[in-house]
């Protein structure tokens, strides 16, 4: 009689849900960069190395995931520009310009910038997210040009809603115009260039 052999059973590896996400969100950013700015779920389950059906389950559809990428790149750039990133103890004045450094940093670091800020811009699933983030950037702004004109840094004669409105519109287009360039940005140059203005704008 011949002896059976042990069976091996394949277990399966378990991850949480929010694990889950986190790999398909970072499957799907590779697949954007990949590809130029589009990306396929069958693409996408294969780079993770899962099945087929773990998109839907999370996220609903392929419109889902994209804003599920989209969020994450917003929340990073909110982030990297919030009052906890930029140094405590300079002048109003000095905050804000490393303020306007991290942003062009992340901006031009970060390489999905060109497809969430450019091409996919006008995609219903960035507009989506774009708008939530622009009320909560615009209203943090608001907040901060208060200040900067109690302490007699930034001009009166404009409603800080509307400062800071157009100073965040202005930095973000000028960001994107360099990035559209060909690839060489001086990031000292550009940042002297956008702070000039913003300084010409908040003290005339």
């Amino acid at each position: 009689m011949v002896a059976r052999k042990p069976e091996h059973k394949t277990k399966r590896l378990r991850r949480s849900p929010d694990d889950a996400k986190a790999l398909l969100i970072q499957a799907a950013k590779e697949e954007l960069l990949a590809s130029g700015g589009s990306f396929e779920l069958a693409r996408v389950c294969q780079r993770a190395g899962v099945s087929p059906g773990l998109p839907h389950h999370y996220f609903g559809s392929k419109s889902g995931l994209l804003t599920a990428v989209v969020r994450d790149y917003i929340e990073r750039l909110e982030a990297a520009i919030s009052d906890m990133a930029v140094a405590e103890g300079s002048s109003w004045a000095d905050r804000e310009r490393e303020r306007v450094e991290c942003y062009v940093e992340f901006i031009v670091n970060d390489p999905l910038s060109p497809y969430v800020l450019g091409s996919l811009a006008a995609t219903p699933e960035v507009l989506a997210v774009a708008s939530e983030s622009l009320d909560r950037v615009i209203a943090e702004g608001t907040r901060n040009f208060r200040r900067g004109q109690q302490g007699g840094a930034v001009r009166t004669d404009l409603p800080p809603d509307v400062l800071s409105a157009a100073v965040h519109g202005a930095v973000r287009q000028v960001t994107l115009q360099a990035l559209r360039g060909d690839g060489s940005i001086d990031r000292s140059s550009l940042v002297g260039v956008i702070w000039a203005l913003v300084e010409n704008w908040l003290t005339d």
